[in-house]
């Protein structure tokens, strides 16, 4: 299913009572849930990971002083599951269930990476992207008919989903760097032409209007999550295409795309991103 997206503002006061949310293009209000806290079992004890043993992308030091944020591909089980409590705290925060995050420590196939960003040693958000072939994609169960018809046209396919994003911190600074890395990690080094993503309606309009997904996929029931959802894409060509053209910029508010990494970061990701594994 999609993300669950905490988007604040770059001018929100943290010394507000309620933290301001970032949904659909406008600021509302959180409200607590109602939900009692639920433990998480599964996660194994790693409060003092600290990402030594990660595959940390190599930035440009001048770039990466500017930007408050350090990503890694997780490839430990101490830092999945820091990026599996995050992703299951966000749904729950949405009324989901825990299995969403709890899929992240399941999943140790290489067609499937996970990416993070951290900030003085925490998560603050991650994303993960599995390939096309092994096994189905998610959105294989919710619409066989449409993946099946876009595998017909010689689509190479990718799904992006788990994103989850949690600071008060000039959110789309995390949020681009970790969908270039997704852009990356599928079209760059996979060769996937398109990415799926199965969303709730709701949040249809800030997918069209943060990332570029067009819909592709009538409302259907997800039983996996027992939500409503739609099935979106991205045509990576014109993603990479975009992402040249503003990556590095850092400006505005709604794309991601200003905040995706620059030509010269790129190039330097790329050696360590790309290699073999």
């Amino acid at each position: 299913m999609d993300s669950t997206l905490n988007l604040c503002p770059e001018h929100y006061n943290a010394g507000q009572q309620h933290a301001a949310h970032f949904q659909l293009g406008r600021l509302v209000r959180d409200t607590p849930s109602k939900r009692a806290p639920t433990t998480l079992p599964w996660l194994p004890p790693s409060a003092d990971h600290t990402f030594t043993d990660e595959i940390a992308l190599d930035i440009p030091p001048a770039a990466f002083d500017e930007r408050p944020y350090r990503f890694f591909c997780a490839h430990e089980t101490a830092s999945k599951a820091r990026a599996a409590e995050l992703v299951s705290q966000r749904y729950q925060w949405r009324g989901y269930g825990e299995e969403c995050g709890q899929a992240l420590l399941e999943s140790s196939q290489p067609a499937q990476m996970t990416f993070i960003a951290t900030q003085r040693g925490q998560v603050v958000g991650t994303v993960s992207t599995r390939l096309d072939g092994g096994s189905p994609l998610n959105c294989d169960a919710l619409y066989p008919d449409i993946t099946a018809a876009k595998r017909a046209q010689g689509h190479r396919l990718a799904e992006f989903g788990q994103l989850a994003i949690n600071t008060t911190n000039k959110p789309l600074e995390a949020m681009g760097p970790l969908f270039h890395l997704t852009v990356m990690f599928a079209h760059k080094k996979n060769a996937a032409t398109h990415a799926l993503i199965e969303v709730n309606p709701r949040h249809v309009a800030f997918y069209r209007r943060a990332f570029g997904f067009t819909v592709i996929g009538e409302q259907r029931h997800c039983l996996r999550v027992d939500a409503p959802a739609i099935l979106m894409q991205l045509d990576l060509k014109i993603v990479q295409d975009q992402i040249t053209e503003q990556g590095g910029s850092r400006y505005g508010r709604i794309s991601v795309f200003p905040y995706c990494f620059s030509l010269a970061e790129s190039k330097v990701i790329e050696r360590t991103l790309l290699r073999p594994i």
